[in-house]
């Protein structure tokens, strides 16, 4: 049976340094004024890294789950849902060539790992303030679980509004393996952002993502071809007495401010541009100003107008780049790189590569020589800033990310030289790069070759601190420190496990004695952990000190990690110079072992 389109679903002067001159001035003040202040974004997404990768979800006559969904649990799950309807006009239906997944209701599904609900309220304020609702408490409510196997789809429509103020739909899809099923959303009937959930850097088994769009967007959800995708669908209200502030993402305000000034901007040319002069006394404009007037810049195609932007307009605002992709994914590098290299001239070292790195991470290989140029000047700086500015870059895995991905032997070896010199207890961030970019190497590739000495030192130093650390359980803290008795601190070293001050301090009330155990355990110990409590006897007051085992335990944490990532490191190297299995039995092997591929430190 045909339907006609739409189908609904049940389911789901303030302006800154710019004076009031044109085209800054009227309706495009007040525009970016506004933007200024509020974000606003069509759909976003991507890893839900505030989320638990083990949901605890319990699904009522079911029991607990585990995911990925095998095809027993995936068929068990089916066996308590229903077929998911669509609204057509005023009438809801089942139709699997329009829907065909199944559902389950909130009052089947349980989440009881409470660091979910807690990374829940961080994702919903999160979207609060791209969505341009900043500081407006948003509820996020569960509406369905949704289950799609092969076949499952959901052709182009809206959501209609499940609950008073809601404003936007929330996909998390739980750890899963399917092929297909992109959540694509749509803009004047045109694809506009697509959701793979993690697919297509092979992390969809193994980390939940999510997508987010307005209520009102028109999406899609392509075909799964293979396997099982499991999700939890949330409505986002706003609060029953800010209904009044739901817009439409019909208008938004990067909608409405490029309506306000593209007419004149494409009049506009350098000499035009130049009459728009800095008022150093205003405060700096926002990301988004920026990133609307980049894309106006790039609108009108003019490289001397892009020029007169970089260096003259946007001249300190080196922490920005999201703006500047757009120019450099416009022109050819031969044009853009000449006037990139001029902007960054005389640019603090630091600030240069980390700019450069962020343009080079949002372009990724698009570009055929842009990517490698700008790793090019990015190593160029890396090698000129001193150890300890380098890592307060808090920007060496994205370093070595790319110079991995787009790096040639010389640049690497470069770099890598400098590394090999470090302090092999600071190399997490480079191991962190190599084993989630172990995949863009080849077998026998140069790359491997210059890598490898690097690896090969924080692979010595882990196995040194692993055969430290796996000693049989001791009370014994032999690094312990308390500075302020020695015979204390002697048998925090030692091997008793409690102690008593009589004979060490000495204290005039049992309230000293209690202050003084207040004072110690509110002092960070270092590398020792113990408990401290107050008594009297014989009108004699004293405080015992005892061991606890947390240092112990915090050891064995340690050593964990440390097997953990060198036998991921070993894995990951002989992936790329014997062959076998690539980037999919990397990210299986970083979770059987428990830990996340980017959270080796």
């Amino acid at each position: 049976m045909a339907y006609d389109y739409p189908f609904s679903d049940d389911e789901n002067s303030e302006l800154g340094p710019l004076k009031q001159e044109w085209p800054f001035g009227g309706e495009g003040s007040k525009l970016l004024a506004r933007a200024d202040r509020q974000a606003d974004e069509y759909s976003f997404g991507g890893r839900a890294d505030t989320l638990p990768i083990v949901a605890s979800l319990v699904v009522k006559d079911v029991g607990p789950g585990s995911v990925p969904l095998t095809e027993e649990e995936a068929t068990n799950l089916i066996g308590k849902s229903k077929k998911s309807p669509f609204g057509h006009k005023f009438e809801t239906k089942l139709d699997e060539n329009v829907r065909n997944s199944w559902q389950l209701e909130p009052d089947q599904v349980e989440i009881n790992n409470p660091q979910w609900h807690t990374g829940i309220e961080e994702i919903t304020a999160t979207i609060a303030a791209r969505l341009g609702y900043e500081g407006v408490p948003l509820s996020c409510q569960l509406y369905k679980m949704l289950i799609y196997g092969q076949g499952g789809h959901f052709v182009k429509h809206q959501d209609t509004e499940k609950e008073d103020g809601m404003i936007a739909t929330l996909v998390v899809q739980l750890p899963s393996l399917h092929e297909g099923g992109d959540l694509v959303i749509y803009r004047g009937g045109r694809p506009l952002h697509r959701h793979d959930f993690g697919k297509a850097d092979g992390s969809a088994g193994y980390f939940p993502h999510y997508g987010v769009h307005y209520a009102d967007a028109e999406h899609s959800l392509e075909t799964v071809i293979k396997g099982y995708r499991l999700v939890l669908v949330y409505s986002l209200c706003l609060p029953a007495k800010m209904v009044h502030l739901k817009k439409s993402s019909n208008k938004l305000m990067s909608d409405e401010l490029a309506e306000a000034v593209a007419g004149p901007w494409m009049l506009l040319n350098c000499g035009e541009l130049a009459k728009v002069e800095l008022d150093k006394e205003q405060e700096e404009v926002s990301a988004t100003f920026f990133r609307t007037l980049s894309e106006l810049v790039v609108d009108a195609s003019d490289l001397s107008l892009i020029d007169f932007f970089l260096i003259n307009v946007y001249k300190d605002r080196f922490d920005l780049a999201a703006p500047l992709i757009p120019i450099v994914r416009k022109f050819a590098w031969d044009d853009i790189g000449p006037i990139l290299s001029r902007w960054l001239d005389g640019v603090d070292d630091g600030k240069a590569m980390a700019v450069l790195l962020n343009i080079v991470d949002g372009l990724g290989l698009e570009k055929e020589a842009a990517p490698t140029a700008l790793v090019k000047l990015a190593s160029e700086r890396a090698l000129k800033l001193s150890w300890d500015d380098l890592m307060k870059s808090n920007i060496v895995s994205l370093l070595w990310k790319w110079l991995i991905q787009a790096g040639d032997k010389q640049m690497i070896e470069k770099v890598a030289t400098k590394f090999k010199t470090m302090d092999p207890s600071q190399l997490g961030p480079v191991m962190e790069a190599f084993v989630e970019n172990a995949g863009y190497i080849e077998r026998g590739d140069d790359k491997c070759e210059v890598v490898a000495p690097v690896i090969a030192v924080r692979v010595e130093w882990l196995k040194s601190q692993i055969e430290e650390l796996k000693k049989p359980f001791s009370w014994a803290m032999p690094n312990a420190k308390f500075p302020h008795n020695a015979q204390v601190e002697a048998f925090l070293q030692g091997t008793e496990e409690s102690m008593t001050t009589k004979g060490i301090e000495t204290f005039e009330t049992l309230q000293d004695a209690r202050n003084y155990a207040a004072q110690w355990m509110r002092e960070e110990q270092v590398e020792a952990s113990s408990e401290m409590e107050a008594a009297e006897e014989d009108g004699t007051a004293f405080v015992t000190i005892t061991k606890t085992p947390d240092w112990f335990m915090e050891h064995e944490k340690k050593l964990a990690k440390y097997n953990t990532e060198l036998k991921l490191l070993e894995e990951c190297y002989d992936e790329v110079t014997q062959g076998g299995p690539r980037k999919q039995a990397r990210v299986e092997a970083s979770c059987r072992y428990g830990i996340k591929p980017d959270r080796l430190q």
